[in-house]
């Protein structure tokens, strides 16, 4: 809704300065009252008494209707409806460019809450597999093929995992209230999620990547839009240097009318047109201080500009290093997976031969938890970063 009103507000801007090339024309009334002062008069020689020429008029009526109309202002109005166009151009970017932000916070939630639930899922799978094992523990302790100590060792794991299961429970509800809230909806929706791993590959290279990114990044437009702008603000600036030439015309009806002589206590019209030049010869630097503040706003643009390139290009690469780094540890994590599950089999059999203990057990089910938990943090986390990689390029990502 901000980006949205500032939108509206530029294009307003655009239909202001757009006005001021037509003839602007306005109409006004007014009466005045003056005091009463004796007739104008003029003595006479020979005579006793003055010589009335005109009484007194009280009371005066002007009615006006007009126009005026600007034939050049110096490029002033070009300039500031130009700048105003880009201007209005820049904020249709930067509302591109929050959406995109907006969607990215909505798909950090998703992944955030995808993460968190897909460890409760796999807690509560090992919790499962580890109340078996002590069901099969407490058979064998009956049957005196196991010591207690190694059916208290299981339990002992089967209460931290429970424990674990309900603060994962927890980190579920809070991870679902963000999503939530990130996407518009009531906080206390049960929402559900669904997930299809993507398999991840970069046909591109750095420098392909980093040339997308600058050719593809909204704010990057909208920088170099607004830069522009600027250029056009000192080009309306430097305006002031220039004379000015205008046409005008009015109507009057007035009572009484001056043009008409002698003056007559009735309504009579008279128009005029004209053109007025006007050029400001000294204004003891008040213009030359407007093109100075001008220059230095196009200057501070464009610096800023030169840092969203540099701060654009840093985001890209640290992404796509990331994303070679996540990719990575998906394979390593596949691998401890597998050796996990081979490791867990292997003691299973053992502890049944009574040739490894509970705390084996235990430890090859705590192992298989963690390795798998690392797999799928590192594939979730690979579709996150190859997100992130392709919002750092410019492209939408919803």
């Amino acid at each position: 809704n901000i980006y949205k009103s500032e939108k509206n507000i530029r294009s307003a801007k655009v239909d202001e300065i757009s006005s001021q090339f037509y003839p602007q024309i306005y109409t006004s009334l007014a009466y005045t009252r003056l005091s009463d002062i004796p007739p104008f008069s003029v003595k006479v020689p020979f005579s006793p008494t003055p010589l009335k020429i005109q009484d007194a008029f009280l009371n005066y009526y002007v009615v006006n209707a007009g126009f005026t109309l600007p034939i050049f202002m110096g490029f002033k109005l070009t300039s500031l409806k130009e700048a105003a166009l880009l201007q209005a151009k820049a904020s249709e970017k930067e509302a591109d460019a929050e959406t995109n932000n907006e969607a990215m916070r909505i798909t950090e939630a998703f992944y955030n809450l995808l993460k968190i639930e897909k460890q409760y899922n796999l807690v509560e799978q090992s919790l499962t597999s580890m109340k078996n094992h002590l069901n099969d523990a407490e058979r064998k302790y009956e049957q005196g093929m196991i010591k207690k100590s190694d059916v208290l060792k299981i339990k002992v794991e089967k209460q931290k995992l429970e424990s674990s299961l309900i603060e994962m429970k927890n980190n579920v509800e809070v991870a679902r209230t963000f999503f939530n809230r990130a996407i518009g909806i009531d906080l206390r929706t049960d929402s559900k999620i669904e997930w299809q791993p993507e398999k991840i590959e970069i046909e591109m290279s750095l420098n392909e990547l980093l040339a997308e990114a600058r050719a593809n990044r909204d704010e990057l437009k909208s920088i170099e839009l607004q830069s522009n702008a600027a250029a056009e603000n000192l080009r309306s600036e430097k305006s002031g240097y220039y004379p000015t030439l205008n046409a005008y015309g009015n109507y009057y009806y007035n009572n009484p009318n001056q043009r008409y002589l002698p003056l007559e206590d009735k309504f009579q019209d008279n128009w005029e047109l004209g053109v007025a030049v006007k050029w400001n010869i000294f204004d003891w630097g008040k213009t030359s201080a407007k093109v100075t503040q001008a220059e230095e706003t196009l200057t501070k643009i464009r610096n800023k500009e030169s840092l969203l390139k540099e701060s654009i290009e840093t985001e890209v690469i640290n992404n796509y290093l990331k994303l070679k780094s996540a990719q990575s540890k998906i394979e390593a994590a596949e691998i401890s997976v597998e050796s996990a599950k081979e490791n867990l089999n292997v003691v299973e059999n053992l502890f049944n031969q009574k040739m490894a203990t509970s705390t084996e057990l235990t430890d090859a089910e705590t192992n298989l938890l963690k390795a798998e938990t690392d797999l799928i943090n590192a594939k979730i986390n690979a579709e996150l970063i190859y997100k992130q990689l392709m919002k750092s390029i410019g492209r939408r990502i919803y």
